[in-house]
């Protein structure tokens, strides 16, 4: 009686080539400057006199919930650091921080127009 012969077959695959990274865009300024409210009064009223309306809005022009501003502590950092990370804008997490806990209206007109600016309305 013969037994079976057991064959071991080893594939391997090599990588001749190997496509290359695709180049970083460099990074940007904001569109605006952070006290630019002149370059966009719309924004800065709604902000100024109707500060929930504006979050809200924010929220939902980024593609999120809109209740995002009244359930997610730290969510115009969050968002900040989102809209920077899409559009290559040049700045830090901590720098977004200090923005909003210092300068909280104005980094919120600067997030509002550099969204609106981006999406070209």
């Amino acid at each position: 009686m013969m037994q079976p012969q057991q064959s071991s077959v080893s594939n391997t695959t090599v990588v001749v080539n190997q496509a290359a990274a695709p180049a970083h865009k460099p990074l940007r300024s904001w569109t605006t400057g952070l006290c630019g409210c002149f370059e966009d009064c719309g924004v800065c009223c709604c902000v100024t006199f109707c500060r929930p309306c504006a979050e809200m809005s924010l929220a939902m022009d980024m593609g999120e919930n809109c209740c995002i501003p009244y359930l997610v502590p730290g969510w115009l950092v969050t968002l900040r650091t989102k809209i920077r990370t899409q559009h290559n804008i040049h700045g830090s997490v901590l720098d977004d921080c200090c923005l909003v806990y210092f300068c909280y209206e104005c980094a919120l007109c600067q997030t509002m127009r550099e969204v609106k600016l981006t999406r070209g309305t």
